[in-house]
C-alpha cells in the first residue's frame, strides 16, 4: 500500500508542477506581451489568454531531450524550465524596456 500512495503522490506532484508551470508562463507572457506587443497596436491580453497561448507554444516545442534525462537530472531540468526560464525572460524583457523610453 505504501508504494501505491507514493506513486499517487508523485503523479499529483507532477500535475501540480505542470499547472504551476502553465500559470507562471501565462503570467510572464502577459507582462511581456504588454511591454512589447501592445505598443505596436496588438490588443492587451489577460493571464488566462496568455496561459492558452503559452500552452499552444509549448506544444510546438521539441521536448524530446528532456525525455532522455533520468532521475535528478530530469528533475532539475523540469524545475529550471518551470521557474528559471520564465523569470529570466521577464528579467531580460524588463532590461530591454529600459532602453525603449
Amino acid at each position: 500500500m505504501g508504494v501505491a500512495v507514493g506513486v499517487i503522490a508523485v503523479v499529483l506532484g507532477i500535475i501540480a508542477l505542470l499547472g504551476l508551470s502553465a500559470i507562471v508562463d501565462g503570467f510572464v507572457l502577459s507582462i511581456l506581451w504588454g511591454w512589447f506587443l501592445v505598443p505596436l497596436g496588438a490588443p492587451s491580453i489577460t493571464i488566462p489568454i496568455a496561459i492558452g497561448i503559452a500552452l499552444i507554444a509549448g506544444m510546438l516545442v521539441d521536448t524530446s531531450t528532456l525525455a532522455r534525462k533520468k532521475g535528478e537530472e530530469a528533475f532539475s531540468a523540469i524545475l529550471t524550465g518551470i521557474f528559471l526560464r520564465p523569470i529570466f525572460a521577464l528579467f531580460v524583457g524588463w532590461i530591454v524596456t529600459l532602453f525603449m523610453r
